[in-house]
């Protein structure tokens, strides 16, 4: 039962790990404003489902 968590966290951290070095390329304030909107915007989206699925599965 823990492994899919285990392995989602891994390939989430890969991912992460890969991506960050890039954004830092680009160091204007412009991206960083564009970077944390999207940012929280992926976090808003994982919230609404959260919510949105514990809406589904109340009778």
């Amino acid at each position: 039962m823990l492994l899919p968590i285990v392995a989602a966290g891994g390939l989430i951290y890969i991912a992460a790990t890969d991506f960050i070095p890039v954004l830092h390329e680009h160091s204007s304030l412009r991206n960083l404003c564009g970077q944390s909107f999207v940012f929280a915007l992926g976090i808003g989206f994982m919230q609404a489902i959260v919510v949105l699925e514990g809406n589904l599965l109340i009778p």
